[in-house]
């Protein structure tokens, strides 16, 4: 994440510069990889071509004479579309630039005073510059100022901080979220961005429907804004996407990636005109196709989310649009999508389709639902303002999205006893009003609501390292360990070891299986109706849920066995299942499995065989629990 101080500025004061801000950053726990000048370059100046003429010595060079607002300079130049009455970027003599120091020199006996610049000679990539301005200088805009810094006028002046982010600090993909961070470390409010537009009388409902037909959606909302004006997006908007990586396109797709940078909601923009008066979310059906908005025709399995008119899709759900229902020069009417998308199906389409997005990256991390609407209203007031786009009255919303938030309890023994400190109540409690943790605190204990915005909070071990963190772990004392003496063994585990010797003793070969199965194996073996516990995210659908029965893994060592032609098979399993009570905490219960089959060598010295049946197992439970004196 790429995060602009100047704009980070915008929602909390900061009395640091980059560097001290960067430190302050790493030491809180979130690293900071660089922090750099967006454009290192100096002694730059808006200046004003007065007279152009060719060069005598020359026929692609021109002599120009540029007004720098104090003084006027010559200046050689070859670019083909320099020109009279132009606001240009100029370097004065002295002026340090990436590619090195401007002299006053001598080009083919006319002297130069100076560079009128690129952008690429700042050292800004091509991909962001304006296809017209790749190959020549830059053009500033009529109210650029002449002798006037143009990097300010660019909003380029400013530094630039790199976060490497564990994939737990998702929260940290948006501006605001980067404006929590260092409010906590400042310990400074946060200000929101301002949302502010006036709905027309028409209403959304009279031209749009939507129909949700996956549970894999729960939260989707949109939003119709009439009337715009495709066009260049304002400066500010394009410097923000620059300096985050990301390339401008026209003012509506623009704003839609500013709010994704801003708040940390991906949006995506229909043409009202090509998508038709339905959105019907549903799962793909098995070799489905759509292209995409880089011109690939795409094929979906059954894990993918798509965005469908309610006939064909028109974008991929939380990673990239459809190229029928593109914006483009022409559109007048746009549809606004915000949503949420089930985290790990926007991730195994990504990767299946090899298609890694802005917006798939934020999706795949887990968003907060309290910046869904927040997202779609702040573009419909971008959009009102800098596209003189009308905001049709009216949100198209449909949520199942569960909005109760964790409760954390925790004590301050137990935060001081993890920590190695001796934080006081107030201490404790400053730092979670500077978290903006709402909390509770009854006799030194601490009831603590995790904000939806911090999906990584969710037990009190995460609120210790949050308060851990920002309290400094510098400021933690060192202390020598103390050294803990090796425990008697515990007399359960004593009794499973036993168990165990006595199951191998009597001829049964002990296996070790998975802890993990299948939803299939949930249903089919839940024997007592359990409540079962189910992964977050599971790395495929065959280890989904913690298994409720040993029975199911003993099945499969079976089956396994039998396709290789082993038919005599007995084995056992001594190890723990899970499920939730009915508190919903969770029961962890120690259990034997037996599975016999084919026939069973009753009499080792004589290799004595026996057909497997209710009574070989009958007599090895009971010569179980005669060693056991059960």
């Amino acid at each position: 994440m790429k995060v602009s101080l100047n704009w980070l500025k915008e929602y909390v004061d900061i009395d640091v510069d980059a560097k001290a801000l960067g430190d302050l950053i790493t030491k809180s726990g979130v690293e900071v990889d660089s922090v750099s000048k967006f454009v290192d370059a100096t002694n730059l100046v808006i200046g004003k071509v007065l007279t152009k003429k060719p060069h005598p010595d020359s026929d692609h060079l021109s002599i120009c004479e540029v007004d720098l607002g104090n003084e006027v300079k010559q200046i050689v130049c070859g670019a083909s579309n320099v020109d009279v009455n132009q606001k240009v970027i100029v370097a004065k003599v002295g002026a340090n630039l990436p590619g090195g120091k401007i002299k006053e020199v001598l080009i083919r006996g006319v002297k130069s005073e100076g560079m009128i610049c690129a952008l690429s000679e700042l050292g800004i990539e091509n991909k962001f510059i304006e296809e017209e301005y790749r190959d020549g200088i830059y053009v500033l805009k009529d109210e650029a100022k002449v002798g006037e810094n143009p990097l300010e006028f660019l909003g380029f002046d400013d530094y630039v901080l790199e976060l490497d982010l564990t994939p737990n600090r998702g929260d940290c993909l948006s501006m605001l979220g980067v404006a929590y961070e260092v409010g906590a470390i400042l310990n400074k409010e946060v200000r929101y961005p301002k949302i502010n537009y006036q709905e027309v009388k028409d209403n959304i409902e009279d031209y749009l429907s939507l129909k949700v037909e996956t549970e894999n959606c729960p939260l989707y909302i949109a939003k119709m804004v009439r009337d715009v004006e495709i066009k260049e997006s304002s400066q500010f908007i394009k410097s923000a996407l620059i300096k985050a990586g990301i390339r401008p396109i026209n003012n509506v797709v623009d704003i839609t990636n500013y709010v994704l940078l801003e708040l940390g909601q991906p949006l995506h923009a229909f043409d009202y005109e090509k998508l038709g008066k339905n959105i019907v979310v549903r799962m793909a059906k098995e070799n489905e196709k759509m292209t995409t908005l880089d011109g690939i025709l795409r094929t979906f399995n059954k894990d993918a989310i798509l965005i469908t008119n309610g006939k064909e899709p028109v974008a991929i759900a939380g990673i990239m649009g459809g190229l029928d229902t593109e914006v483009t020069n022409n559109t007048k009417t746009v549809v606004l999508e915000s949503a949420i998308f089930d985290p790990r199906l926007v991730r195994i389409t990504a990767n299946k389709l090899g298609l890694r997005s802005e917006s798939s990256n934020r999706f795949e991390k887990g968003l907060d639902w309290k910046k869904t609407k927040m997202a779609i209203d702040r573009a419909a007031h971008l959009l009102e303002k800098y596209a003189n786009g009308k905001v049709l009255s009216g949100t198209l919303i449909h949520s199942t999205i569960d909005k109760k938030e964790k409760l954390i309890t925790v004590t301050k023994e137990k935060i001081n006893s993890v920590l190695g400190t001796n934080l006081t109540t107030s201490e404790i409690k400053n730092i979670l009003e500077r978290l903006k943790f709402n909390y509770e605190c009854k006799n030194e204990t601490f009831k603590i609501q995790a904000p939806s915005r911090r999906p990584d909070i969710s037990i009190p071990e995460d609120i210790i390292e949050e308060i851990g963190r920002i309290y400094g772990y510098d400021n933690i004392p060192s202390n020598i360990p103390t050294l803990n003496y090796l425990k008697e063994i515990k007399d359960t585990y004593k009794f499973s070891k036993t168990v165990t010797e006595i199951m191998k003793s009597l001829g049964l070969n002990q296996t070790m299986t998975y802890t993990l199965v299948s939803e299939e194996k949930i249903e089919n073996f839940n024997l007592n109706k359990l409540n079962p516990i189910k992964l977050i995210n599971p790395l495929s659908e065959e280890r989904k849920y913690l298994r409720l029965s040993i029975i199911p893994s003993l099945l499969e060592v079976i089956e396994y066995n039998q396709a290789r032609s082993v038919n005599n098979i007995y084995i056992f399993e001594v190890a723990n299942t899970y499920y939730y009570g009915e508190n919903n905490e969770i029961i962890e219960d120690e259990k034997l499995a037996i599975a016999l089959t084919g026939e069973f060598l009753s009499n080792s010295w004589q290799n004595e065989l026996v057909k497997v049946d209710f009574y070989i197992l009958k007599a090895l439970i009971e010569a179980l629990f005669k060693r056991l004196n059960l």
